[in-house]
């Protein structure tokens, strides 16, 4: 879980880093990270490879070394009764979602991940009305994750491996909190590897 994590804020923070030339459009981006169990990752590096390639239209290559320090995760279980993940950007198809969870019988924990103080202040003020609604109780993890710093601020504005980040970050809470289900939410259409324009 720990690894994954790690994994997913390396891709995410890589690719604002680093600008995608205009006409070229596909970047090659190297990534040496310590995760806790070299052989696993390592045995499934070319389908993550592949994933990102797929998903973002550059070449991501890994290498993996072993961490020999055991952290503790990030995330630890404190609520066991919800019983599916849904993420939540605070646009019409994650909230369109949260009510079919809700009216389909479901009990969602929501997961939202930090882009903008606008977007983030709209997902706040949609928890908050859907506590009103339906249960006050309902949680929300709301994880804010960028660069630090002048030599880590954001340079290149597609964001095209985002998905993949907050696809991660509700796994993770699912895997620590021993949930099966994760929702995605959305239009699917910006979930596809589309050529970049203005309208995108």
């Amino acid at each position: 879980v720990n690894d994954l994590y790690k994994i997913a804020i390396a891709i995410y923070i890589s690719d604002l880093q680093i600008l995608r030339d205009e006409i070229i459009g596909q970047r090659d981006i190297k990534i040496l990270i310590s995760v806790s169990n070299k052989p696993k990752w390592d045995s499934v590096k070319e389908h993550l490879e592949a994933t990102l390639c797929m998903l973002s239209g550059d070449n991501f290559t890994f290498h993996f070394v072993q961490d020999s320090n055991q952290n503790p995760e990030e995330f630890k279980s404190i609520i066991s009764s919800e019983n599916v993940i849904s993420l939540f950007s605070g646009g019409l198809d994650s909230l369109s979602g949260a009510k079919w969870l809700f009216e389909s019988g479901k009990n969602p924990v929501f997961v939202s991940h930090y882009s903008s103080k606008i977007i983030s202040h709209a997902q706040a003020e949609l928890i908050k009305d859907l506590r009103n609604i339906y249960d006050s109780g309902i949680p929300h993890y709301h994880i804010y994750i960028c660069g630090r710093g002048e030599d880590l601020q954001q340079k290149e504005r597609s964001q095209k491996s985002r998905s993949f980040l907050f696809l991660s970050l509700g796994s993770v809470i699912a895997l620590e909190l021993g949930i099966k289900e994760v929702y995605i939410c959305e239009n699917g259409v910006l979930a596809l590897n589309i050529p970049l324009s203005q309208s995108r």
